[in-house]
């Protein structure tokens, strides 16, 4: 497995003791990956690999190529969460790109999307808009749910499953029936069409 931009998320660290036959990898920005292996430090996993990266100069299918930990040859999960919306639309694509030529064994690809702030199928409120100037962090890639299929198609990709906040709602939050509850960012599996 690997993750594209992993930041303070633990959820490697813990798949990597719970499968220790499995490879880890998480490619993140050097100033992250730097503190979370000094945070880790000897308690980190002998199949956990923390790589500091930076993905805006350099691609993640060239960074792999260089790792020994990574197998060309075996089926990988990349995992991109909360990154790809930070993007121009051409690096996203290039992503897609680079990741369905960086292994020749079956590959499957699972990040979140999101729609624009503006559009009514989010509940992001002005505030969010602000606070995401504010910290200059704008949204650069946004995309409708009902856009995610021939936007894969475009990148030889095959959509899998998408799987939005009120599918999460249901499954795990059911006894949470009063309150608001985030409208936005959806969750996208999906592999490369020639493995179809």
């Amino acid at each position: 497995m690997v993750n594209i931009g992993a930041g303070f998320d633990t959820l490697m660290f813990e798949l990597s003791h719970e499968y220790p036959t499995l490879t880890f990898i998480e490619l993140d920005h050097p100033h992250t990956a730097v503190q979370k292996q000094q945070a880790l430090g000897a308690g980190a996993p002998v199949n956990l690999h923390l790589h500091p990266v930076d993905l805006s100069q350099t691609s993640p299918g060239d960074v792999l190529q260089t790792m020994p930990a990574f197998d060309a040859t075996a089926q990988t999960c990349f995992i991109c969460e909360g990154v790809l919306m930070y993007l121009s639309r051409k690096d996203v694509e290039r992503m897609f790109v680079a990741l369905s030529h960086v292994t020749s064994g079956r590959m499957q690809f699972v990040f979140t999307a999101t729609p624009s702030v503006e559009s009514p199928n989010t509940n992001a409120t002005w505030l969010l808009r602000r606070y995401l100037r504010h910290v200059g962090e704008p949204l650069l890639w946004t995309i409708e749910t009902s856009e995610i299929k021939p936007f894969l198609a475009m990148q030889d990709y095959v959509l899998r499953q998408i799987v939005d906040g009120h599918d999460l709602q249901r499954k795990y939050l059911s006894h949470m029936v009063k309150g608001p509850f985030h409208r936005g960012e959806f969750v996208v599996a999906c592999a490369p069409s020639g493995q179809v």
